[in-house]
């Protein structure tokens, strides 16, 4: 349910500032503004994304300084987050998206290849670390992107 404005503007002095009165308008002043741009569906799939990369930041970290430990069993983000995360954007509903929260769970693909049964392997681990960079980076272009439209529009550009 959207709230309708008030017709009564707002009076903001600014003279000590050295800068004209502004008048704003009680709509400009509410968060229905600024809701627009950070409950979105797609704004929150990112900021999820974003927890579930940092998430597996850790866990390949843990793999890497397990890779020589007896039994260890690589770790990894639960594989069933990314189907739920894109059917929760796919529905449209900015609740759904942010009340997903990612865990890790023990790779269940990952097989030993060496006696001692751990299932880390140095190599893929590397390339994995690399990809989760290259992830975490475009996913925090896409929120500074959100931010840069903030402050154009507070800028008024």
């Amino acid at each position: 349910m959207v709230k309708k404005a008030q017709k009564t503007p707002i009076i903001y002095n600014f003279e000590l500032f050295g800068v004209f009165s502004i008048i704003w308008h009680d709509v400009c002043c509410s968060r229905y503004m600024i809701d627009g741009l950070f409950a979105s569906p797609n704004y929150q799939g990112v900021k999820r994304m974003l927890d579930a990369t940092v998430l597996r930041q850790e866990a390949i970290a843990s793999n890497l300084a397990n890779v020589e430990t007896p039994n260890y069993k690589r770790l990894d983000v639960s594989p069933t987050f990314a189907s739920e995360l894109s059917q929760a954007i796919s529905s449209g509903s900015p609740a759904a998206v942010s009340g997903l929260k990612p865990t890790i769970s023990v790779d269940q693909n990952a097989v030993a290849q060496n006696r001692d049964g751990n299932s880390v392997q140095l190599e893929k681990e590397m390339t994995y670390l690399q990809k989760n960079m290259v992830a975490h980076h475009l996913q925090t272009q896409m929120l500074s992107g959100t931010f840069d439209k903030l402050r154009a529009a507070i800028m008024s550009r």
